[in-house]
């Protein structure tokens, strides 16, 4: 793990509670620089190895207040390749003793609707389009936690990350994939069987070694796409969750601010939208190619300021990562909230200081009303 990756699982520590998994935040960030750790035998999560100093990108983690009751699922039908969803179960009021944690949620969490943008069952290329997601469920699976809606833009890859307990309190976490190939799903390793998905020929796998188990369903769309379920108690829970997948909406992959002073060559690979409890984060990655940023806000201020960015009390601390590559990171006082950045690679420290003096914060506790993007920051 370099520097970097230290500074950027310490900060998304800060603003994220650790049911939601930093590894899977930090896959969010996903660039040239940034690779899979995939836990190809039994993990399910998706986390980064390093950041190489030459390649570039912007992250950008936000967190936010989110009223409980936020984007319940449509009533819409269903996509091609896709089953009708049984009825939905009753999720539990709270989480078990044995494993304390918010009370679930009743109602899945989603990103803004956009209105009019190509789906998934329209056509197989809106998968890809930057900063669009398509992947939904129409029903809980049990009662969750947290949710991750994440894009990787060039792979042209999506993904469902859900946190949760079974109703004897036992932690349950399902990974959905959509996607133009397989190239990053879990593998499919150990018994094979083959299963019918919405009438579409599939392929349950099931590895078994001890008390461990790695359960995988694959199927492909009638227009070409791949789907996953991974993390499944076996293959009837598989099937009940591919039947409740959907593709026929499309939401934006928003986030909570404006980035005024970007420069117009930096583009984005990668984001999510990140529900918890009452809170929402957004991540966004940005490349270059010449060097990393990563910013975050969180609620409070700053204490040991000792330089100030556009008027505002800040902390700036420049110092030498591995390989002795400089790092530059820097904290803005916002009244509100703090804005973090940290800077590596070929980066200037003139351009970060003004990407840090022109980033504001926009939105208001529900991502509806986030700024529809946050280049143009149009709404």
């Amino acid at each position: 793990m370099t520097d970097l990756d230290r500074a950027l699982h310490e900060t998304l520590t800060r603003v994220a509670d650790d049911d939601v998994h930093v590894d899977r935040l930090l896959a969010g960030a996903r660039t040239a620089g940034v690779r899979y750790r995939r836990r190809r035998r039994w993990g399910l999560a998706l986390g980064a190895t390093g950041l190489s100093a030459g390649a570039g990108a912007v992250v950008l983690s936000l967190t936010a207040a989110l009223s409980p009751g936020a984007g319940p699922v449509p009533e819409a039908g269903l996509g091609p390749g896709v089953a009708t969803p049984s009825p939905p179960p009753s999720p539990s009021s709270s989480p078990s003793p044995r494993s304390p944690r918010p009370a679930p949620m009743t109602v899945l969490p989603t990103p803004p609707v956009a209105p009019g943008a190509p789906t998934a069952v329209d056509s197989a290329d809106a998968v890809g389009q930057p900063l669009m997601l398509h992947l939904g469920l129409a029903r809980l699976p049990f009662p969750i936690i947290g949710m991750q809606y994440q894009q990787l833009i060039d792979e042209r890859q999506e993904s469902l990350v859900i946190d949760g307990v079974d109703d004897d309190g036992q932690s349950r976490t399902l990974i959905v994939r959509v996607g133009a190939d397989t190239k990053d799903f879990e593998p499919l390793t150990g018994k094979r069987t083959a299963v019918r998905v919405a009438g579409r020929p599939g392929t349950f796998a099931l590895e078994e070694a001890g008390d461990r188990r790695a359960a995988v369903l694959r199927w492909k769309t009638a227009n070409g796409l791949w789907m996953q379920v991974a993390g499944a108690r076996g293959q009837d829970d598989a099937l009940a969750v591919a039947a409740s997948v959907r593709l026929d909406r499309t939401y934006r992959c928003v986030a909570p601010y404006r980035l005024r002073s970007l420069p117009a060559a930096m583009t984005p690979e990668s984001c999510s939208v990140v529900f918890r409890d009452a809170r929402a984060t957004s991540m966004l990655s940005v490349s270059d190619g010449s060097f990393h940023v990563l910013l975050t806000t969180e609620s409070g201020g700053i204490s040991d300021a000792n330089d100030q960015i556009g008027g505002r009390p800040a902390r700036v601390v420049e110092h030498r990562g591995d390989g002795g590559a400089p790092i530059m990171e820097v904290a803005v006082d916002q009244g509100s909230a703090v804005l973090s950045l940290t800077a590596s690679g070929r980066y200037d420290p003139t351009l970060v200081r003004r990407i840090a003096a022109d980033c504001d914060w926009t939105g208001g506790p529900d991502p509806a009303t986030w700024p529809v993007d946050p280049f143009t920051g149009d709404r």
